[in-house]
């Protein structure tokens, strides 16, 4: 019997929720988003958070489009609450970088180390928005309450306010 000295799985390559997928808008009957999936190794289905996550980045800089087709080696193409849905992911996402631009950095150490600072609730939101599109919008309350638990965990005195007004920008102020 021979031992296997090199690795036992092959690795998967790492779906980086920040990808841009290379898309183009096409104005045909309406504006339509069409994006590449060729070199995508996922699944290329908007219920997939990894593929979603791609598509909102095309759209966040653009017109809001009337269709999203996925081209693989079968078009999908998306109509409705599915556009809606993503666009409105695709517009938290930007409401959020907005805020996160426009905050001005903490004066003090212990302001800038803290969990519940409002720079960091912030990207908290957006890691969370970004892990799982469909989750953050759909169940918002349950997002919001596993955020609040993690972020608690600072023992100032204001992380409170801090994390109210860090989530005040967000969807889930209104959860």
């Amino acid at each position: 019997m021979t031992q296997n000295n090199g690795a036992t799985k092959k690795l998967v390559p790492t779906l980086n929720p920040e990808a841009n997928c290379p898309a183009e808008l096409k104005e045909d009957d309406g504006l339509s988003l069409e994006v590449d999936c060729g070199e995508c190794q996922g699944a290329h289905d908007l219920s997939n958070r990894n593929c979603l996550s791609g598509v909102i980045h095309s759209i966040l800089n653009g017109p809001r489009p009337d269709t999203i087709v996925l081209k693989s080696f079968i078009h999908k193409r998306y109509r409705g609450e599915y556009v809606r849905l993503a666009y409105v992911v695709a517009s938290e996402l930007s409401a959020l970088k907005m805020a996160i631009d426009s905050l001005e950095p903490p004066s003090d150490r212990k302001c800038r180390t803290c969990t519940a600072s409002r720079r960091n609730v912030l990207y908290s939101v957006r890691r969370l928005l970004l892990q799982d599109p469909l989750r953050y919008l759909t169940e918002r309350l349950a997002v919001k309450d596993e955020l609040i638990r993690e972020l608690s965990t600072s023992t100032c005195a204001e992380n409170r306010s801090c994390i109210s007004e860090g989530l005040s920008v967000s969807l889930l102020a209104r959860a």
